[in-house]
């Protein structure tokens, strides 16, 4: 027609069957749940950004329901449920975004969701191994501020774990040496040798409350 050579000719036909090739082909890849999964996931951030937390958290439910391995959403998640104040949701939700992030072997995203998971619900604490793991991280890549929240956070919530004791230590030492709280870091050394007195680090406890002590930051005991 462009170029004048004639009439038009449409194959309808084959524009017919390629539509149902398509639709047929798009079902066998499994996109038509995925489109499903898609909507509800479009229609979660839009009512977030209308402040819709409700509506929200709904869509974000039934997204999840089907994509259950998608750790941005459950962050995502999480935040909505925090706008209503809905802790348990919030914990439930930032406790998978990480799992599912160190199941990856994406430590580096897993501290950060971690992190703001414990600002945003104090005290938040996950079980003890997944925990340190991510703690002591923290520690070793200099986020010695976040490595203290979760050590404290752990400690809170395990007070008679084995690995409190040890826990002491690395906080004082980070009190110390990176902050220069060393009254702090006295206290915590006293801590160990008063509540775990037969603990096998009882002993260095003990020795470095003495170094403080000679340096004049011992805390009086009364």
């Amino acid at each position: 027609v462009q170029f004048g050579a004639g009439g038009v000719r449409v194959a309808y036909s084959i524009h017919v069957g390629g539509f149902a090739s398509g639709a047929l082909l798009a079902w066998m890849f499994g996109a038509v749940p995925a489109a499903r999964a898609e909507r509800h996931l479009v229609k979660a951030r839009r009512f977030f950004e209308c402040s819709n937390w409700f509506g929200s958290q709904g869509e974000y439910i039934n997204y999840l329901d089907m994509r259950p391995d998608d750790s941005a959403v459950h962050a995502e998640a999480a935040r909505a449920f925090l706008c209503s104040s809905e802790m348990g949701r919030v914990r439930y939700h930032y406790g998978e975004a990480i799992r599912l992030l160190m199941d990856r072997g994406l430590r580096g995203e897993a501290e950060g969701v971690f992190t703001e998971a414990m600002r945003a619900a104090p005290g938040y604490c996950l079980e003890e191994k997944l925990h340190l793991d991510l703690a002591y991280r923290m520690e070793r890549s200099l986020k010695f501020r976040s490595a203290m929240s979760a050590y404290d956070c752990f400690v809170n919530m395990y007070p008679r774990s084995d690995e409190v004791p040890f826990i002491y230590l690395r906080m004082a030492g980070i009190l110390e040496r990176r902050m220069e709280r060393h009254h702090e870091a006295y206290r915590l050394y006293r801590r160990l040798v008063e509540d775990f007195p037969g603990d096998a680090w009882t002993d260095f406890a003990r020795s470095e409350m003495e170094r403080l002590r000679i340096m004049g930051f011992a805390v009086s005991t009364g």
